[in-house]
């Protein structure tokens, strides 16, 4: 799995005469006559023309909103090895404060001595920054730049709704091409993903708009200019795209923030609870209608889940009335959940 330290793909038809029957009703007494009209080839490059129009007008429309929001990031750091020097890495950054609070990922920043900011492309305002927190384990980092003289605009947050299939639009600046947008769709949903420090995040989106080196930390975006997730990651046997990228969803991203704006670190929720998936045979077992939550292996004594009565062999189904899926999801769901916060769980007791 390659970090990114995102050709695009749009909709094709293939050309060529087509053919529609037309029936014409005669008045009564005369004859029914069937015609084949054949459908010129201009008619049909035209509708694909009409196709094409509409979607490259909602990926312009996509990125005149939030290119301004979308950063161009340069990192310089102490090079390793006999003859030392500087090393500078390149990446992207979304800008969540007009106060000056722009998201990355960790692995852009980390280590850096010295790190750029240089807003609305080429020719644009630069702002030294500094670091304001780190999460490693989810690969987030958030650095902050004096705001003064700057029009910030930030994007809106939210990856619930999504579904396969889905059109999804990146800026970044891959290779240094500052401001460049690439188009894909939503490829897969739930993958899970190791960070550099080995951790795994779970719920990541998969998508084929082409990330490459540089666009770590820029956005990815829906059809509606929300940012549904943070380019983390490729699968290249080249290093560069070949149409599987990883974001980091939305969801998980919001709380992350929300804990470095205030602290600077990231507190995961627990509950205390070893889980394992719910297979077909265990559903069957069990008498569940379907493979769906996830099974207590064992709870740890004194924990939450423990105090709350869980036990080994129950079924987690659902957090806060929200059905889960896997017991990838519920370790995602309760590890985005702030210490100290209540949450409601459905529970299949045996």
């Amino acid at each position: 799995m390659a970090r990114l330290p995102v050709t695009s793909i749009l909709a094709a038809c293939l050309g060529g005469a087509m053919a529609a029957a037309i029936v014409v009703a005669a008045a009564p007494g005369a004859r029914t006559v069937t015609r084949t009209v054949p459908m010129t080839t201009s008619v049909a490059a035209n509708a694909i023309a009409a196709d094409r129009s509409t979607h490259a007008t909602l990926a312009h429309e996509i990125y005149v909103r939030a290119a301004p929001s979308v950063v161009a990031i340069s990192a310089s750091s102490q090079a390793s090895g006999f003859f030392g020097g500087t090393q500078t890495d390149t990446g992207s950054g979304i800008v969540v404060s007009r106060k000056g609070l722009i998201l990355t990922n960790n692995h852009v920043v980390s280590g850096a001595t010295s790190i750029t900011v240089q807003f609305g492309g080429s020719g644009g305002a630069t702002r030294r920054a500094r670091v304001v927190g780190v999460d490693a384990s989810n690969d987030l980092a958030l650095v902050s730049v004096n705001p003064a003289g700057l029009r910030l605009a930030r994007l809106h947050f939210d990856s619930r709704g999504l579904s396969v299939g889905d059109p999804a639009f990146a800026i970044g600046n891959p290779f240094t091409y500052d401001q460049t947008l690439t188009v894909g769709v939503i490829s897969a949903l739930g993958r899970t993903i190791s960070s550099p420090n080995g951790a795994r995040i779970a719920g990541a989106i998969q998508t084929d708009a082409a990330l490459n080196p540089g666009n770590s930390g820029g956005p990815l975006l829906d059809a509606r200019g929300r940012v549904i997730g943070v380019n983390t990651a490729i699968f290249s046997p080249s290093g560069g795209s070949v149409g599987i990228a990883f974001d980091i969803p939305s969801d998980t991203v919001k709380n992350v923030i929300a804990q470095l704006r205030e602290k600077g670190s990231v507190t995961r929720g627990w509950i205390g609870v070893q889980i394992q998936p719910v297979t077909p045979d265990i559903a069957d077992g069990l008498g569940l209608k379907k493979a769906a939550g996830a099974l207590v292996s064992e709870p740890q004594p004194n924990s939450p889940a423990a105090k709350a009565g869980i036990e080994s062999g129950d079924v987690i189904t659902s957090v806060d009335g929200t059905a889960i899926a896997d017991a990838r999801e519920l370790a995602r769901r309760i590890g985005t959940t702030a210490p100290g916060t209540s949450v409601k769980l459905s529970v299949v007791h045996q």
